[in-house]
């Protein structure tokens, strides 16, 4: 912290829940430090309100919001940074500095059947039901789900690669964030989903990274999914019979205003649809 021209360590730690709150508050007891760290329970109206009079020289996040469904989702820290930039000192280090969205192509054995048509049942056909069931599900379900991926047996058809950065050490823009572009398939397969994660590069320097996807680098195969959160999976429309000459093309939109990601996935070059029976 800097006060009247003068530094002096003095953390404040802002906790949203009760449980949160008790055991930091037991961890500051048991090391002697209530006079170097606080604890601000509540919102960042909360969190504004005790640094009132002081410049902050350092803020620091997991990031992780019990509220995060996605893993973009927790790109609220980059909200509450920007919304505090007043309050930062010039020079302030902001930890972590950058975020990236990546994505996979993948072949999952069974998860894909949760969007994919029924067809024919007994002799009965009930594409018209699959129909209403497809209609209703693109006006009111979100294109991307959560899931927990290491549960889901799948191996990838692609290397992972980067759609979005974010450099968390600057506002949020106003307008759009825009990317697109193509991703190569490395063997012959069926795509029927995107696998998508983000990970956090604590001093933008590309060596010290959280990642929400898998726990080591991929490098073909089945990925190791971290197991204590949720990955974003991108259903195709139908599963897609691809090869090394096919790519998939993508666009991604990020939507300052509301936080919100909006994707476009397609196949390009030699495949064809299936469908397991």
């Amino acid at each position: 912290m800097v006060k009247d021209g003068t530094f002096f360590l003095q953390v404040f730690a802002l906790e949203s829940s009760d449980l949160g709150s008790r055991v930091t508050h037991k961890l500051i007891e048991a090391n002697n430090l209530q006079d170097k760290v606080h604890v601000v329970q509540g919102s960042e109206e909360d969190l504004e309100a005790a640094l009132i009079d002081k410049k902050v020289a350092m803020v620091i996040a997991e990031p992780y919001y019990t509220s995060s469904l996605l893993p973009w989702h927790s790109l609220y820290f980059w909200y509450v940074c920007t919304r505090l930039r007043p309050k930062l000192h010039e020079g302030a280090v902001v930890l972590p500095a950058q975020a990236s969205l990546v994505g996979v192509a993948m072949e999952f054995e069974d998860l894909w059947k949760l969007r994919a048509p029924v067809g024919t049942v007994e002799g009965f056909d009930i594409s018209v039901m699959d129909q209403m069931v497809k209609d209703h599900s693109n006006q009111t379900d979100e294109r991307v789900e959560p899931h927990p991926l290491w549960e889901y047996p799948g191996v990838g058809v692609s290397d992972p690669v980067t759609l979005l950065n974010f450099d968390l050490t600057q506002p949020v823009p106003t307008e759009n964030m825009v990317a697109s572009g193509e991703i190569p398939f490395t063997c012959s397969g069926s795509c029927n989903a995107v696998a998508l994660w983000m990970n956090y590069d604590l001093l933008g320097d590309g060596r010290h990274t959280v990642s929400t996807g898998p726990r080591a680098p991929y490098t073909g195969g089945s990925p190791q999914w971290d197991p204590h959160i949720r990955q974003g999976v991108f259903f195709m429309e139908e599963p897609v019979q691809v090869s090394p000459d096919s790519r998939l093309v993508y666009r991604v939109t990020f939507s300052p205003k509301d936080g919100q990601m909006d994707f476009w996935f397609d196949v390009k070059g030699n495949q064809s649809n299936i469908r397991d029976q």
